[in-house]
């Protein structure tokens, strides 16, 4: 019965104290994580993720149309239930990172529909990234198109 109690008071006791710890992700994976992420609530239409992850005063330049996008208009956007993207495809991309700004460069094949009908392409973009309140943030973005 001593023995139990005392098996049981180790655990108990252990179970407080960290064993390892945990290694801080470095801003370089933070920031490649939020673009996966960001990635896949564009697949799921996850709004929240959306929201969160693109600054109030966000605008992306549409190669398409050559205009200026606020977050609203990108939103609305990935949330139509006329597109729907199924899958990316990214290149390793490059993060430089520049106090509280970064720069975030790749390639991705995108796989779309648009109304029914494949809209697929693969494009070159930059993602500038700033930090505030204590988390990235995407400000800016920009795409081309490449001519295949």
């Amino acid at each position: 019965m001593v023995k139990a109690f005392r098996l049981a008071m180790c655990c108990v006791l252990l179970a407080g104290i960290p064993m390892t710890k945990a290694k801080a992700e470095t801003p370089e994976e933070t920031i490649a994580k939020l673009e996966l992420d960001v990635e896949e609530a564009i697949v799921k239409k996850d709004i929240k993720v959306l929201e969160k992850a693109f600054a109030d005063d966000y605008f992306n330049y549409d190669f398409t149309s050559v205009k200026k996008h606020t977050k609203a208009e990108v939103i609305a956007s990935i949330m139509s239930p006329d597109s729907a993207l199924t899958a990316y495809k990214y290149t390793p991309f490059d993060i430089r990172i520049f106090g509280s700004t970064a720069i975030v460069q790749g390639t991705v094949h995108e796989t779309w529909t648009y109304k029914g009908k494949d809209a697929s392409f693969t494009s070159t973009w930059l993602d500038i990234l700033e930090k505030r309140d204590g988390h990235w943030v995407f400000v800016a973005n920009e795409c081309a198109k490449v001519i295949e």
